[in-house]
């Protein structure tokens, strides 16, 4: 049996032998016959990786910036202003520079405001600055809050103060003071009181103050047919108000002579068992001829004196005199001025000529301390 596998072993060896040396097998494919595969690109090495951090801007650190902090330091605030503009083009989205920006808008308006004493132009101006300040400010930062009630100040003095004026104007216009005008005059110095309380410190703001309780003392000055406990009321309410303005400005005159005046007549009411009425006043002496009409401009004179102008003719030589007392002084370019009375006295006053003698229409005249009287020639 082994040796019939030797044998067909050596058999298969020789028929191997045989075939190769007969040449390639007809099944063989040629290298022509080959269709050659397409080569395959091998990819191109990346580029080798930067290890450079990128470049951060720090606006704040600009030297522009730098610049413009200094000039707003030195309260150039316009300069500061334009360069942090030019910056803020470039920069729009940097909260710290717009953070910037808005405060020297602050510090501008506030620059204005404060060195004004009240100027309206002035506060125009610094309002127009927290404006432009708001515009630019990020919402939840400081600037904002900060320049969002100042921008409330100022349009609360410049509305207090178009309040004020227009009852200025409507007092001296107006030849007796009714109820509607004194409930002005009290709303108007209530409302300087509460914005006083809330921004003390916005400049020009005392003296507003102040204004406004001198025109409340003005429209309590005339008690013109009313009762005695109504004149007591009055005269109350105009010592309280000048009392306060006095506290704020100590060496204002004008309230001095307002709370004393209203003391004095307090004084009178009080202690007089029944209030003398002042005498009526003298017909018309005209009688279709040329004489003066006398009438109270106002009571803003010193309280011991009484102050007369006259138009319309010459007074060269005329002297006003007070009724009853050796008080006298002469008439210059129409103007003549007697002193020497109680605090709020009331007298009556006479006009003489040249010659001496009344001049029509200008005899026995009420008056008081503190009137400055008008004399018109018809």
């Amino acid at each position: 049996m082994p040796l019939l596998r030797l044998r067909l072993f050596v058999l298969g060896l020789l028929a191997a032998l045989l075939l190769s040396a007969c040449g390639p097998s007809p099944y063989a494919v040629s290298d022509e016959a080959r269709t050659p595969l397409p080569a395959v690109a091998s990819p191109a090495p990346p580029p080798p990786t930067s290890t450079a951090a990128p470049t951060v801007v720090v606006v704040i650190e600009l030297p522009e910036v730098k610049q413009a902090r200094q000039l707003s330091a030195e309260r150039q605030f316009d300069q500061a202003i334009s360069i942090l503009n030019g910056v803020y083009g470039r920069f729009r989205d940097d909260p710290t520079l717009r953070e910037l920006l808005a405060a020297t808008y602050r510090d501008w308006g506030a620059d204005l405001i404060d060195g004004a004493g009240g100027s309206p132009e002035q506060v125009s101006a610094g309002l127009g600055h927290f404006v432009s300040g708001l515009a630019v400010a990020p919402a939840d930062g400081a600037a904002f809050t900060d320049l969002t009630a100042r921008q409330q100040q100022a349009e609360g003095f410049l509305a207090l103060l178009e309040r004020v004026e227009a009852l200025d104007t409507a007092v001296a216009a107006a030849e007796e003071v009714d109820a509607e005008l004194r409930a002005e005059a009290d709303e108007v110095a209530a409302l300087a009181g509460d914005l006083r309380q809330r921004d003390g410190a916005f400049a020009g703001l005392d003296a507003l103050f102040v204004r406004a309780l001198l025109l409340v003392g003005e429209t309590y000055a005339s008690s013109r047919g009313a009762s005695r406990e109504e004149q007591v009321a009055f005269a109350t309410s105009r010592r309280d108000a000048c009392a306060l303005a006095l506290e704020v400005d100590l060496q204002n005159a004008d309230a001095t002579a307002c709370r004393d005046d209203a003391d004095s007549a307090i004084t009178v009411l009080l202690t007089s068992p029944t209030r003398v009425p002042p005498p009526p006043p003298p017909p018309d002496p005209c009688g279709g001829q040329g004489c003066l009409r006398m009438s109270v401009l106002n009571y803003n004179d010193t309280p011991t004196c009484v102050s007369v102008q006259i138009t319309r003719i010459d007074t060269t030589g005329w002297r006003l005199t007070i009724d009853g007392l050796r008080l006298e002084a002469s008439f210059g370019g129409g103007d003549a001025r007697v002193c020497g009375l109680g605090s709020g006295q009331q007298v009556t006053i006479t006009v003489r000529n040249a010659s001496g003698q009344p001049v029509r229409g200008g005899a026995g005249v009420p008056s008081k301390g503190s009137a400055i009287m008008l004399g018109e020639w018809r």
